[in-house]
């Protein structure tokens, strides 16, 4: 009932007459996406590297007071909420 191109699928009409609606192909998976150059696998490495990350600077900024510590622990949460 479809006919399939490279980037949709174009309205027919169905049996009862009824016309179908556009409906756009898209992938979740990481490989077809990497193929259209939205390859989001490094940066959710990355979150995640950060993500454990807090789990330490968390505690440490309120035990060791200091200025970098404040630094880091603002950076890191401000990035940690963006992505």
């Amino acid at each position: 009932m479809f006919k399939r191109n490279d980037l949709c699928i174009t309205p027919l009409l169905s049996q009862s007459g009824v016309i179908l609606q556009n409906v756009k192909q898209f992938s979740l998976s990481a490989k077809q996406m990497a193929a259209h150059g939205h390859d989001h696998t490094k940066l959710w490495t990355a979150e995640k590297v950060l993500s454990a990350g807090l789990l330490g600077i968390i505690p440490t900024a309120f035990l060791i007071p200091s200025q970098f510590m404040d630094y880091l622990l603002a950076i890191s949460v401000v990035m940690h909420n963006h992505w």
